[in-house]
């Protein structure tokens, strides 16, 4: 995995990254014309680079860290991880991918930006595109690979069982945005199995506030929106999850009630967003 580690170096990713913001309007706005003026590059620019792309190297190589780490544990003892090791896996997983998808959509916004449409600018961002795509397919491989073959398994509860159905359905639709093709159809076969696997558990054993049987709800319906593009089922989905939740508001249990309202929020707002209608009254 290609590790940015130095932001000066003509070499890494995040130098070709700060000469696309350099030559980009968000550069010119953030620092003023002052900036265009000659070399150096003031160390702060840098830094505001780095912090757009959220690859600042404490926090990044962290993350990397632990996810090679509790990798390890889980290869290692395979399927008799305690409880623990299993959240510790998924939460690293979690980080990681969070930080590449984020610097994705960033390099992207970029890349069709209409000042990166030709020329070396276009190339660079390209490549550093390509880059994270390849760090973003190697974790989602990974986290699906040990979730298929070490815990599900051994899952003895209908939350693991649906916990763990959902991550492979999250994992395989990051994988379906950054592959094409043969790939594109296979990840998008296995997150449309593994989400209707969770939802139909999550619907048999979980009240419909619960914030996991919301949260597949919610990743459920943006996997037909994003991915599938079939606008019409991703809001019959929400709009299904968010209705039976408002029908049983009242049974929200207290030690999740925050977790399953930020989740109704977000249904929302999806809602919304993909330009369905709430009626009052």
């Amino acid at each position: 995995m290609t590790c940015v580690t130095n932001p000066r170096c003509p070499s890494t990713p995040l130098y070709q990254a700060v000469l696309l913001f350099y030559c980009s309007s968000l550069t010119y706005e953030r620092f003023g014309s002052s900036c265009l003026s000659g070399w150096p590059i003031p160390w702060y620019f840098f830094k505001f680079v780095a912090q757009r792309f959220h690859r600042l190297n404490n926090t990044s190589t962290t993350d990397l860290d632990m996810f090679d780490i509790t990798r390890q544990v889980v290869e290692a003892k395979q399927t008799s991880c305690t409880v623990e090791e299993r959240r510790l896996f998924l939460t690293a997983c979690g980080e990681v991918a969070r930080r590449l998808r984020c610097s994705r959509h960033v390099i992207h916004c970029i890349e069709i930006h209409p000042l990166m449409s030709v020329g070396y600018k276009a190339s660079a961002a390209m490549a550093y595109r390509v880059n994270i795509d390849a760090e973003i397919m190697m974790v989602c491989k990974d986290t699906i690979t040990i979730v298929e073959d070490f815990f599900l398994p051994t899952v003895n509860s209908c939350e693991d069982e649906i916990l763990f159905q959902k991550t492979v359905g999250d994992y395989s639709r990051y994988l379906a945005q950054v592959s094409t093709d043969i790939e594109f159809r296979d990840n998008c076969e296995r997150a449309l199995m593994a989400y209707e696997s969770a939802s139909s558990f999550a619907a048999a054993a979980l009240p419909p506030t619960h914030p996991l049987r919301l949260s597949v709800a919610t990743n459920f319906a943006i996997f037909h929106h994003t991915i599938l593009r079939n606008r019409a089922e991703a809001i019959n989905i929400s709009r299904s999850a968010f209705r039976q939740a408002m029908d049983h508001i009242s049974e929200l249990e207290e030690g999740t009630y925050q977790d399953s309202v930020n989740i109704l929020l977000v249904l929302k707002q999806n809602l919304m967003n993909w330009g369905f209608v709430f009626v009052s009254g």
